[in-house]
């Protein structure tokens, strides 16, 4: 009796615990503000018959992700501090700005105009734009509230809801073999990265009871919880191969090695904008989950390195090799994605080891030069998909640089703004590309990581070759093929692009004045 009693007792602690208050659905506003836009896009299908009417609404949904950006911007929402991130067991304490919120929406906002472009082409009519915004602001709403878990039962059940948003925006269109096929092969290599991470959770809670280590009664389940288990136990077999799992998890997310063989078959096969979707909000998504995990793990820090450093550098090689031979751009853009996540990853251990050798400000440096080079990523691919989606090739899976032959004679600006896409992500100055591959070298020299820099330098060098030959088939050939018919181009979207192309150029000036003032 006294048993049963004094377990009916942890069960309401439990619950106690994770009962939520004002406080904390305060902090979980902008995630609340996003599934109530996704609930509405649906409600606007159902309400809205006529054209006009739909417009209206598309556009009352992408004016109010604006407004929640410039409110991200401002620091209207919390969030936590770079400081609170970098520090061991000190995971998110709230600061003014919420850097992660600001990239997703921006993501998200990229994805759904895009979804538009896409939509207009022939035989994509089956993708639903509802349907689409839905399930990208439902991602980006689980992507923001992953970052505030501080346990991992919250953890892996935001995570699945992601990707589960992910399966379906994958095999959206259903008129095409290539989605369907890409989100079964997504749904298989989801599912077995999904396994893997809840069995290394498994692991660490279990070896964590098993060692008698120190519950946080406020949160049984925290992350501070598994932090003192691999404290006080560093050689633990059950942590160590937890931790591994869980990572393993994570490095699917970001596409590194040996959770990229997913990333061409997927890439080429989704739709346009979803492709872009994956291509920087996964990325985003799976470099800010690396610190906290980091954080929780730094007990086994130097376990953890070698390990980590060695699939970075295995991704960097793998994907520029590969790519050497690819002529298909969506397969060639998932394997460049492969390289840029491997360029992340190495600035993320580089940034932690200096962390952990005790330079909080220079660490502090190096996380906002790894954000920054996420930031550069997005600005360069967006314009390239958007010339992608524009393409008379009505299958976009099949396109390949023969589509791309004539592209600067029949139209000169998505011609131009390509080439400075591509100028960028090779790291060809004077583009902002190059700069924020410097910044990542700078890091790497921080951390002390030679040989990693040597490799890098490398990959990049190789990448130019694959990278030009895109550019080539875009401005050589095609005198005598016939007359392409491109989707036109608006007022809006001029600017757009020459806004973007504008800013892979001036943006370098001012990443350059921070490298200088380092």
């Amino acid at each position: 009796m006294f048993q049963g009693a004094s377990t009916m007792d942890s069960v309401v602690e439990f619950y106690k615990a994770w009962q939520p208050d004002l406080n904390t659905l305060y902090m979980c506003l902008p995630e609340i503000l996003l599934g109530v836009l996704a609930l509405l896009a649906l409600v606007f299908d159902v309400v809205c018959k006529s054209c006009a009417a739909k417009r209206a609404a598309r556009g009352f949904i992408s004016a109010a992700l604006v407004a929640m950006f410039i409110c991200a911007i401002g620091g209207a929402f919390p969030s936590p501090s770079l400081e609170a991130i970098m520090a061991p067991g000190l995971f998110f304490s709230f600061g003014k700005i919420s850097i992660w919120l600001v990239l997703f929406i921006a993501c998200a906002f990229l994805a759904i105009n895009l979804s538009g472009i896409v939509r207009s082409r022939e035989g994509n009519a089956e993708i639903s734009a509802p349907a689409t915004t839905h399930l990208i602001l439902i991602a980006t709403a689980a992507a923001s509230l992953l970052l505030k878990a501080t346990n991992f039962v919250a953890f892996f059940v935001l995570l699945e809801t992601l990707t589960v948003c992910l399966y379906a925006l994958v095999g959206s269109n259903r008129n095409s073999v290539y989605s369907l096929e890409a989100g079964v092969k997504y749904l298989i290599a989801g599912g077995i990265s999904g396994g893997l991470m809840l069995f290394g959770i498994v692991l660490l809670y279990g070896g964590a009871a098993m060692s008698g280590a120190p519950v946080l009664t406020s949160e049984p389940l925290s992350y501070g919880t598994v932090f003192v288990f691999l404290t006080q136990n560093p050689e633990s077999l059950l942590g160590l191969a937890g931790a591994g799992l869980v990572l393993a998890g994570v490095m699917f997310k970001l596409g590194v090695f040996p959770m990229q063989f997913w990333i061409p078959d997927v890439y080429q096969g989704a739709p346009s904008h979803v492709t872009f979707f994956l291509a920087t909000f996964s990325k985003a998504t799976g470099f800010f989950l690396v610190l906290p995990m980091l954080a929780t793990f730094s007990p086994i820090w130097g376990k953890l390195l070698p390990v980590l450093l060695a699939c970075a550098l295995v991704s960097m090689v793998y994907a520029n090799v590969t790519a050497l031979g690819m002529r298909n751009v969506k397969r060639l853009l998932g394997l460049s994605g492969v390289s840029h996540a491997a360029y992340l990853m190495v600035g993320v251990l580089g940034a932690w080891q200096v962390a952990s050798s005790g330079n909080a400000e220079m660490a502090a440096l190096c996380v906002t030069l790894v954000i920054a080079y996420i930031v550069v990523y997005i600005l360069t691919i967006y314009p390239i998909f958007s010339v992608m989606s524009r393409m008379p090739q009505t299958n976009d899976a099949l396109q390949n640089f023969d589509d791309y032959e004539g592209l600067s004679k029949n139209n000169p600006l998505l011609a131009g703004t390509l080439a400075f896409g591509l100028g960028s992500l090779a790291g060809i100055p004077p583009t902002v590309g190059f700069i924020a591959k410097l910044g990542i070298l700078f890091v790497l020299f921080q951390a002390g990581f030679y040989g990693t820099i040597a490799v890098m330098l490398g990959c990049v060098v190789v990448s130019i070759y694959y990278y030009f030959g895109w550019f080539r088939a875009a401005f050589t050939g095609g005198e005598n093929a016939p007359a392409k018919t491109y989707l036109p181009v608006g007022l809006c979207s001029r600017v757009v692009l020459i806004a973007f192309s504008a800013l892979m150029v001036l943006a370098s000036l001012g990443y350059w004045c921070v490298i200088r003032g380092i």
